[in-house]
């Protein structure tokens, strides 16, 4: 099988982060070699993504989260919520 070199460190270390666990890359398991080639996989995937709907499916995300996190809280404290 054909390996392909580590987009994310240079053999098995990642030198930025020396400090954290010896600069150990997890993507190769410390080999420096890939079994897929990093260029494509995923690739086409990420061309598709439009970064507004990306942004606004965000936004909606987070909308979505406050209006939960305001929920339990008011259910914590025994307050009724009315939903117009």
């Amino acid at each position: 099988m054909k390996k392909f070199q580590c987009d994310k460190c240079e053999n098995g270390k990642i030198t930025k982060y020396l400090h954290i666990d010896n600069g150990f890359c997890y993507k190769c398991k410390g080999t420096g070699k890939l079994n897929y080639d990093p260029d494509t996989k995923g690739h086409n995937a990420q061309e598709n993504i439009n970064p507004e709907i990306e942004w606004l499916e965000i936004q909606s995300e987070q909308e979505m989260i406050a209006q939960a996190e305001l929920e339990n809280w008011m259910h914590a404290n025994n307050i009724e919520y009315d939903y117009h």
